[in-house]
Protein backbone atom coordinates (compact mmCIF):
# COMPACT_ATOMS: atom_id res chain seq x y z
CA UNK A 1 0.00 0.00 0.00
CA UNK A 2 1.36 3.33 -0.97
CA UNK A 3 2.27 6.14 1.87
CA UNK A 4 -0.57 7.84 3.56
CA UNK A 5 0.58 11.72 4.62
CA UNK A 6 -1.32 12.41 7.57
CA UNK A 7 -1.01 14.90 10.67
CA UNK A 8 -0.89 14.58 14.16
CA UNK A 9 -2.15 16.70 16.96
CA UNK A 10 0.25 18.64 19.18
CA UNK A 11 -0.18 21.95 20.99
CA UNK A 12 -1.96 24.78 19.49
CA UNK A 13 -0.10 23.14 16.14
CA UNK A 14 0.49 19.67 14.67
CA UNK A 15 3.57 17.04 13.97
CA UNK A 16 3.57 16.50 9.98
CA UNK A 17 3.58 12.19 9.72
CA UNK A 18 3.26 9.60 7.63
CA UNK A 19 1.70 6.13 7.34
CA UNK A 20 3.71 2.93 5.40
CA UNK A 21 0.88 0.55 6.11
CA UNK A 22 0.71 -3.07 5.35
CA UNK A 23 -1.64 -5.97 5.17
CA UNK A 24 -0.37 -8.90 7.65
CA UNK A 25 2.40 -6.84 9.44
CA UNK A 26 4.34 -8.55 12.00
CA UNK A 27 5.56 -5.13 13.55
CA UNK A 28 5.20 -1.62 13.28
CA UNK A 29 8.14 0.28 13.04
CA UNK A 30 8.17 4.13 14.11
CA UNK A 31 11.07 5.95 12.16
CA UNK A 32 12.54 9.24 14.32
CA UNK A 33 15.07 11.34 11.59
CA UNK A 34 18.15 13.64 12.99
CA UNK A 35 18.52 17.57 13.06
CA UNK A 36 18.08 19.50 9.80
CA UNK A 37 16.42 17.11 7.87
CA UNK A 38 12.97 15.04 7.59
CA UNK A 39 10.96 12.04 7.35
CA UNK A 40 10.90 12.36 3.83
CA UNK A 41 14.65 11.00 3.78
CA UNK A 42 13.99 7.49 4.83
CA UNK A 43 11.55 6.72 2.27
CA UNK A 44 13.53 3.62 0.89
CA UNK A 45 14.09 2.58 4.57
CA UNK A 46 10.28 1.94 4.97
CA UNK A 47 9.74 0.83 1.60
CA UNK A 48 12.83 -2.22 2.57
CA UNK A 49 11.05 -2.77 6.42
CA UNK A 50 7.44 -3.46 4.23
CA UNK A 51 9.33 -5.62 1.66
CA UNK A 52 10.10 -7.29 5.15
CA UNK A 53 6.77 -7.71 6.54
CA UNK A 54 6.34 -4.71 9.02
CA UNK A 55 3.85 -1.62 8.89
CA UNK A 56 6.11 1.82 9.13
CA UNK A 57 4.72 5.09 10.49
CA UNK A 58 7.78 8.96 10.44
CA UNK A 59 7.15 12.19 11.57
CA UNK A 60 8.70 15.15 11.13
CA UNK A 61 10.10 16.78 14.11
CA UNK A 62 8.84 20.34 15.50
CA UNK A 63 10.88 22.89 13.31
CA UNK A 64 11.47 19.96 10.75
CA UNK A 65 10.51 19.08 6.98
CA UNK A 66 6.78 19.55 6.93
CA UNK A 67 5.88 20.18 10.39
CA UNK A 68 5.65 23.89 10.91
CA UNK A 69 7.55 26.05 13.46
CA UNK A 70 10.39 27.94 13.59
CA UNK A 71 13.56 26.19 11.84
CA UNK A 72 15.51 24.22 14.26
CA UNK A 73 13.73 25.82 17.05
CA UNK A 74 11.92 24.34 20.34
CA UNK A 75 11.03 25.99 23.57
CA UNK A 76 12.62 22.89 25.43
CA UNK A 77 14.30 19.63 25.26
CA UNK A 78 10.79 18.06 26.93
CA UNK A 79 8.89 19.65 23.54
CA UNK A 80 10.81 16.78 21.55
CA UNK A 81 9.74 13.59 24.52
CA UNK A 82 6.23 15.27 23.98
CA UNK A 83 6.76 14.94 20.31
CA UNK A 84 7.61 11.37 20.38
CA UNK A 85 5.14 10.77 22.77
CA UNK A 86 2.59 12.11 20.30
CA UNK A 87 3.56 10.08 17.93
CA UNK A 88 4.03 6.72 19.40
CA UNK A 89 0.42 7.53 20.23
CA UNK A 90 -0.42 8.09 16.75
CA UNK A 91 1.75 4.97 16.01
CA UNK A 92 0.01 3.06 18.29
CA UNK A 93 -3.28 4.08 17.29
CA UNK A 94 -2.53 2.91 13.16
CA UNK A 95 -2.19 0.06 14.14
CA UNK A 96 -3.12 -1.46 17.67
CA UNK A 97 -2.68 -4.99 17.17
CA UNK A 98 1.09 -4.44 16.35
CA UNK A 99 4.43 -4.53 18.54
CA UNK A 100 5.93 -1.66 18.04
CA UNK A 101 9.27 -0.93 17.49
CA UNK A 102 11.05 2.55 17.95
CA UNK A 103 14.05 3.87 15.73
CA UNK A 104 15.73 6.98 16.33
CA UNK A 105 19.23 8.14 13.93
CA UNK A 106 21.20 10.92 14.77
CA UNK A 107 19.44 13.59 16.72
CA UNK A 108 16.66 11.60 17.20
CA UNK A 109 18.65 9.37 18.61
CA UNK A 110 19.52 10.88 21.57
CA UNK A 111 15.65 11.68 21.53
CA UNK A 112 15.12 8.39 21.53
CA UNK A 113 17.98 7.40 24.30
CA UNK A 114 15.97 9.86 26.44
CA UNK A 115 12.53 9.07 25.68
CA UNK A 116 13.77 5.65 26.53
CA UNK A 117 14.89 6.62 29.84
CA UNK A 118 13.11 9.58 30.71
CA UNK A 119 9.40 8.39 29.65
CA UNK A 120 9.45 4.31 30.10
CA UNK A 121 7.38 3.50 27.24
CA UNK A 122 5.36 -0.13 26.85
CA UNK A 123 6.96 -0.98 23.02
CA UNK A 124 8.96 -4.20 22.09
CA UNK A 125 12.15 -2.81 21.51
CA UNK A 126 14.44 0.38 20.10
CA UNK A 127 17.09 1.00 17.43
CA UNK A 128 19.27 3.82 18.40
CA UNK A 129 21.18 4.77 15.54
CA UNK A 130 24.33 6.80 15.25
CA UNK A 131 23.12 8.86 17.97
CA UNK A 132 24.46 11.99 18.78
CA UNK A 133 25.47 11.85 22.19
CA UNK A 134 28.70 12.90 22.26
CA UNK A 135 30.50 15.77 19.98
CA UNK A 136 32.96 14.46 17.43
CA UNK A 137 35.26 17.45 18.79
CA UNK A 138 35.95 19.63 21.21
CA UNK A 139 34.33 23.11 21.46
CA UNK A 140 36.23 25.68 21.47
CA UNK A 141 35.48 27.12 25.36
CA UNK A 142 34.57 30.70 24.17
CA UNK A 143 32.36 29.37 21.77
CA UNK A 144 30.42 27.43 24.23
CA UNK A 145 30.30 30.14 26.48
CA UNK A 146 28.47 32.16 24.08
CA UNK A 147 26.47 29.94 22.69
CA UNK A 148 24.92 29.68 26.95
CA UNK A 149 25.14 33.11 27.12
CA UNK A 150 22.74 33.30 24.02
CA UNK A 151 20.29 30.80 25.52
CA UNK A 152 19.17 32.91 28.02
CA UNK A 153 19.36 36.16 26.20
CA UNK A 154 18.00 35.00 23.30
CA UNK A 155 17.28 31.19 23.04
CA UNK A 156 15.73 30.99 19.90
CA UNK A 157 18.11 32.82 17.63
CA UNK A 158 19.14 31.24 14.61
CA UNK A 159 22.67 30.53 13.12
CA UNK A 160 24.40 28.58 11.11
CA UNK A 161 24.20 24.44 12.23
CA UNK A 162 27.92 23.69 10.27
CA UNK A 163 26.66 20.56 9.19
CA UNK A 164 28.90 19.00 6.63
CA UNK A 165 26.88 17.15 4.03
CA UNK A 166 29.94 15.36 3.30
CA UNK A 167 30.21 13.73 6.53
CA UNK A 168 26.79 12.51 5.81
CA UNK A 169 28.00 9.63 3.77
CA UNK A 170 30.35 8.30 1.45
CA UNK A 171 28.05 8.17 -1.32
CA UNK A 172 28.38 10.96 -3.66
CA UNK A 173 24.45 10.40 -4.86
CA UNK A 174 23.37 10.48 -1.28
CA UNK A 175 25.70 13.90 -0.72
CA UNK A 176 23.93 15.83 -3.85
CA UNK A 177 20.58 14.86 -3.13
CA UNK A 178 21.06 16.12 0.38
CA UNK A 179 22.29 19.80 -0.82
CA UNK A 180 19.16 20.04 -3.13
CA UNK A 181 16.80 18.85 -0.64
CA UNK A 182 14.61 22.20 0.14
CA UNK A 183 13.31 20.66 3.08
CA UNK A 184 16.42 20.09 4.53
CA UNK A 185 17.73 23.22 6.63
CA UNK A 186 20.51 24.23 8.14
CA UNK A 187 19.79 26.12 11.05
CA UNK A 188 20.01 25.87 14.71
CA UNK A 189 19.17 27.97 17.95
CA UNK A 190 20.75 27.85 21.45
CA UNK A 191 17.39 26.66 22.91
CA UNK A 192 17.36 23.44 21.05
CA UNK A 193 21.25 22.98 20.52
CA UNK A 194 21.57 23.25 24.67
CA UNK A 195 18.61 20.84 25.65
CA UNK A 196 20.02 18.16 23.53
CA UNK A 197 23.64 18.84 24.20
CA UNK A 198 22.81 18.19 28.11
CA UNK A 199 20.72 15.28 27.26
CA UNK A 200 24.12 13.86 25.81
CA UNK A 201 25.29 13.26 28.91
CA UNK A 202 21.87 12.32 31.03
CA UNK A 203 21.51 9.39 28.39
CA UNK A 204 24.78 7.83 28.59
CA UNK A 205 25.07 8.38 32.50
CA UNK A 206 21.49 6.47 33.05
CA UNK A 207 21.69 4.06 30.16
CA UNK A 208 21.20 0.94 32.42
CA UNK A 209 17.45 2.26 33.60
CA UNK A 210 16.15 1.49 30.10
CA UNK A 211 14.20 -1.27 30.19
CA UNK A 212 13.52 -2.50 26.61
CA UNK A 213 15.77 -4.48 23.84
CA UNK A 214 17.58 -1.98 22.64
CA UNK A 215 20.13 -2.54 19.07
CA UNK A 216 22.44 0.47 19.04
CA UNK A 217 24.65 1.02 15.92
CA UNK A 218 26.90 3.63 14.58
CA UNK A 219 30.06 3.84 12.11
CA UNK A 220 33.21 3.79 13.48
CA UNK A 221 34.18 6.48 10.97
CA UNK A 222 31.52 8.97 11.76
CA UNK A 223 32.02 12.79 11.59
CA UNK A 224 29.33 14.08 13.04
CA UNK A 225 28.36 11.79 15.87
CA UNK A 226 30.98 10.66 18.37
CA UNK A 227 31.35 6.48 18.04
CA UNK A 228 32.50 6.83 21.24
CA UNK A 229 29.36 7.67 22.89
CA UNK A 230 27.23 4.93 21.46
CA UNK A 231 30.13 2.82 22.83
CA UNK A 232 29.58 4.27 26.28
CA UNK A 233 26.61 4.21 26.63
CA UNK A 234 25.87 0.23 25.40
CA UNK A 235 28.40 -0.23 27.88
CA UNK A 236 26.05 1.84 30.58
CA UNK A 237 22.94 -0.34 29.61
CA UNK A 238 24.74 -3.54 28.85
CA UNK A 239 21.52 -5.25 30.81
CA UNK A 240 19.22 -4.57 27.90
CA UNK A 241 21.38 -2.61 25.09
CA UNK A 242 23.01 -4.23 22.32
CA UNK A 243 26.03 -2.72 20.23
CA UNK A 244 26.49 -3.26 16.31
CA UNK A 245 29.85 -1.30 15.52
CA UNK A 246 30.28 -0.56 11.65
CA UNK A 247 34.00 -0.37 10.19
CA UNK A 248 34.34 2.80 8.28
CA UNK A 249 30.58 3.81 7.92
CA UNK A 250 29.90 7.68 8.44
CA UNK A 251 26.70 9.03 10.13
CA UNK A 252 23.74 7.87 7.91
CA UNK A 253 24.18 4.11 7.94
CA UNK A 254 21.28 3.51 6.46
CA UNK A 255 22.34 5.63 3.27
CA UNK A 256 25.83 4.15 2.75
CA UNK A 257 26.45 1.75 -0.01
CA UNK A 258 26.66 -0.99 2.77
CA UNK A 259 23.02 0.17 3.57
CA UNK A 260 21.34 -3.28 2.63
CA UNK A 261 24.02 -5.29 5.30
CA UNK A 262 22.27 -2.44 7.93
CA UNK A 263 19.06 -2.13 7.39
CA UNK A 264 18.65 -6.44 6.80
CA UNK A 265 20.82 -6.72 10.44
CA UNK A 266 18.42 -4.48 11.74
CA UNK A 267 15.47 -6.22 10.43
CA UNK A 268 17.23 -9.13 11.75
CA UNK A 269 17.28 -8.45 15.31
CA UNK A 270 13.70 -6.83 15.39
CA UNK A 271 12.16 -10.91 14.01
CA UNK A 272 14.35 -12.13 16.63
CA UNK A 273 12.70 -9.93 19.56
CA UNK A 274 9.18 -11.25 18.10
CA UNK A 275 10.00 -14.88 18.29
Amino acid sequence: MSALELTIPFGSAHLSATDWPLEGAKAVIGLIHGFGEHSGRYRHVAEFLNKQGFAVTSYDLPGHGKTPGKRGHVANYEVLLDSVDAFMGFTKERHPALPVFLFGHSMGGNILANFLIRRQPVIRGAIVQAAWLRMPYEPPKMEIWLAKTMRYIYPSIQVPSKLDPTSVSRDPVVIAAYKADTLVHDKITPGWFFGAFEAQEYAISHADQINVPTLVMHGTDDRLAAHSGSVDFAIKGARNVTMKSWSGLYHELHNEPEQQDVLQLMTDWINDQLE
